[in-house]
């Protein structure tokens, strides 16, 4: 249940309201009261009509839940005195009625107490809504089918600069930048609507633009289609995406504007490579091999046998790096004798073998 603290004009307002309800219980009460004195010690009238008695009883119910048995106690007692007091004979039939009234009253206090406990639970959900909404770091907005803003939040306000006092009522075509917003007609708004728009831009106060993701969704309320879209920021993310284009520009630089044939292979169950998953320009002008060949293809493919492998990849598992002499066969039949450094690696969760391969032709180099 949510207990939030009155400011000082609410709590004026709610004694206001609770003494005007009050008065009027009590003076409706007291004409009740009148009334049956009247009739029965005045006039001796048996029948007292009171059906009258349950207005007093039911806004009582419905205003003061349980207290209200006290009005409803006040007017069958003053009913059962007056008719002992006139020695009337409609004793029982006054008692009836008392027991009527108190009925009336259980069930409007009843009826009141679950409305009062259904309307602290929307109240409820309501604020955890608005508390979601409020801190989210995204924009989140609504607007009703004429485009006008009905809702804006606080990470509204942060993205757009745009404060909420600002925004309700306006058009949201503020935001949109003008190339989107013929794709854009709040007319067509159903509450079938939903769908996710990456990456477009968007306009801030100052007239600068933002990139968005923007998930759209339409719903329907009281005869009327509305559209919420959260909104989010993704400036970091592409300045983000920006540096690792730039840093794979400059890997690529440097991956095939070496002498060395480099390469990347993935390392299998049984400790053995498997496929060649990237190789850079000097493997294929030295290999001889297209890329696509080479990435069909596994070290034990281009000369060495699988003992020599099995040997060398022993000595990587242990020590994560190794130095090695091999010899690779070109695709013409070229014999390649090489320097390896080879270097593990853990690459998206997968064990590879990075190797720098050295041609040591002219330094006489051969296979061991």
């Amino acid at each position: 249940m949510v207990n939030r603290t009155l400011t000082a004009t609410e709590k004026i307002q709610y004694y206001r309201d609770r003494r005007t309800r009050l008065a009027i219980v009590a003076s409706l009460t007291a004409l009740c009261v009148a009334a049956t004195v009247y009739f029965h010690i005045f006039l001796r009238v048996e029948v007292v009509f009171t059906h009258i008695f349950y207005i007093p009883i039911v806004l009582a119910a419905l205003w003061f839940k349980r207290k209200s048995f006290l009005v409803t106690a006040l007017l069958g007692t003053v009913l059962i005195v007056t008719n002992i007091m006139a020695s009337l004979s409609g004793f029982y039939e006054d008692l009836l009625r008392v027991s009527v009234m108190l009925f009336v009253n259980l069930m409007t206090v009843l009826l009141a107490e679950s409305i009062e406990e259904s309307e602290e639970v929307v109240r409820e959900t309501e604020e955890k809504y608005r508390t979601i909404v409020e801190t989210a770091r995204d924009a989140i907005i609504t607007a009703d089918e004429r485009g006008r803003v009905v809702s804006w939040n606080h990470g509204a306000e942060k993205i757009f600069g745009y404060t909420a006092d600002e925004m309700k009522g306006k058009q949201i075509n503020k935001i949109i930048s003008e190339q989107n917003r013929d794709m854009h007609n709040f007319q067509d708004i159903n509450s079938d609507i939903s769908l996710m728009i990456t990456d477009v831009e968007a306009l801030r106060k100052d007239g600068k633009r933002v990139p968005v993701d923007i998930s759209i969704t339409g719903w329907h309320y009281l005869g009327e289609n509305f559209v919420t879209a959260v909104i989010r920021d993704i400036s970091e993310r592409k300045k983000a995406e920006e540096a690792l284009k730039e840093s794979e520009k400059k890997f690529r630089a440097v991956f095939n504007g070496v002498d060395d044939i480099i390469t990347i292979v993935e390392l299998r169950d049984n400790g053995l490579p498997g496929n060649y998953i990237e190789v850079n320009r000097t493997a294929v002008e030295k290999l001889g091999y297209s890329r696509d060949e080479l990435l069909n293809m596994t070290p034990m493919d281009l000369g060495p046998t699988e003992e020599e492998i099995s040997d060398n990849m022993r000595t990587l598992l242990e020590s994560r790096a190794a130095r090695f002499e091999r010899t690779y066969i070109s695709k013409d039949g070229r014999r390649i004798p090489v320097e390896v450094n080879s270097r593990l690696i853990e690459i998206g969760g997968r064990n590879v073998v990075v190797s720098v391969s050295r041609d040591i032709t002219h330094l006489g180099g051969s296979t061991p």
